[in-house]
């Protein structure tokens, strides 16, 4: 069986999404009521980081929640994971950018917004957060001005991945009026239902 470990509240969230979109039997070690040591020795057999979420795919162990997904997609889904090779190296393409250029200006946000107390909060690293982030929405805003979803009319592990990372606005709260279509696309993928059952389990 597959075990996915982190617990919902982080990143492992959106492997949970994806292994509840493709439908097999998986369990979820969370980690959190064990001890430092405990913890230490059973991720050590998964991720030499010592990080969470890793997967042990029925003993191939892999970790880094993108490349996760990927795998996942790859080898067990007929529909999150694209027939042609191009558009395979595009879902790998989209899902790097998100990390890259989407995640990080949500990361700032959610620090000034959220994790800082107010008197360290900084008005211009904020501002510039928003300033950074509007960008590559935009490049999203024209893509799906032309398609349903990001590689076309389906949706694909390209989606779930993106849309994971802008679950960070239902917290951080950023504007999206300006971008009618990419707010939509992100309401229709988390009206899935395998992204509401992960999201029962946050």
């Amino acid at each position: 069986m597959i075990k996915l470990y982190g617990t919902p509240r982080s990143r492992a969230s959106r492997v949970l999404w994806c292994l509840e979109e493709i439908g097999v039997a998986y369990e979820n070690l969370d980690l959190k009521d064990v001890s430092d040591t405990e913890k230490e020795n059973i991720l050590g057999k998964v991720n030499p980081n010592l990080k969470v979420p890793a997967l042990d795919d029925n003993g191939f162990m892999i970790f880094e929640s993108m490349a996760i997904n990927l795998h996942l997609a790859k080898n067990y889904s007929q529909t999150l994971w694209p027939t042609d090779s191009n558009q395979q190296s595009a879902a790998i393409q989209w899902s790097i950018w998100a990390m890259t250029e989407i995640e990080p200006p949500f990361v700032e946000l959610f620090l000034q917004r959220i994790i800082l107390p107010e008197e360290k909060r900084d008005p211009q690293a904020e501002e510039t957060a928003i300033e950074t982030i509007n960008r590559p929405i935009g490049v999203l805003e024209n893509i799906l001005s032309k398609n349903d979803y990001v590689l076309g009319n389906t949706f694909t592990i390209a989606d779930l991945n993106l849309v994971s990372i802008f679950t960070l606005n239902d917290i951080v709260k950023i504007t999206m009026e300006n971008f009618t279509r990419t707010e939509g696309w992100i309401e229709k993928c988390k009206s899935r239902p395998a992204y509401k059952k992960m999201a029962s389990l946050r």
